[in-house]
């Protein structure tokens, strides 16, 4: 999946005034892309405990991490079409794609912070168990608890000054948090 999303970059953007991208291939390149996960059929129970219990296989780490369809490959794809159906304000199969992905690659910090964004005030449960899962990983690097704190900032989160006081005293080389 990471190839293709390289090759529909390079489509839009090419950097270059001597590529012309062909019409027809740009837009295959494109469908393949969007339409990854469903013709791989990666909302299907059956296949999700597959790849579940493939990862926890030590032999299959390296094939899992970065294979063409590992657990981590997957859940990108899967993540783009989430980020795709909130571009297109299609709530319901963005939300379907986040909680996908979360499946697929549970620690992907990037997925469970837009989970949260778009599920914030839907289900306090969710959100809870979103944040103390990022906590547990913010708490230790402060780009993570930047994308953090503008991830509670942007929703309105009623603590979101107590996380800027944690973080600041957490990291107080990074003047990032002085601005909350």
């Amino acid at each position: 999946q990471n190839w293709r999303y390289r090759l529909i970059q390079y489509y839009i953007d090419p950097g270059t005034e001597t590529f012309k991208a062909n019409p027809v291939t740009y837009q295959k390149a494109l469908d393949d892309f969007n339409q990854f996960a469903l013709v791989n059929r990666l909302n299907q129970p059956e296949l999700i405990q597959k790849y579940l219990n493939d990862e926890k296989d030590p032999k299959r780490y390296i094939l899992n991490k970065y294979g063409y369809i590992g657990n981590k490959t997957i859940a990108s794809a899967l993540f783009f079409n989430a980020t795709t159906a909130v571009a297109n304000r299609d709530g319901q199969n963005a939300l379907n794609y986040f909680k996908l992905a979360h499946i697929y690659y549970p620690d992907h910090f990037q997925t469970n912070l837009q989970m949260l964004i778009h599920t914030w005030g839907q289900d306090p449960k969710l959100s809870d168990y979103l944040l103390k899962k990022m906590e547990k990983d913010a708490i230790n690097n402060s780009f993570l608890a930047k994308g953090l704190m503008d991830g509670l900032f942007f929703v309105k989160h009623p603590q979101v000054y107590e996380y800027a006081k944690l973080f600041k005293a957490r990291f107080p080389n990074t003047q990032v948090f002085q601005v909350y």
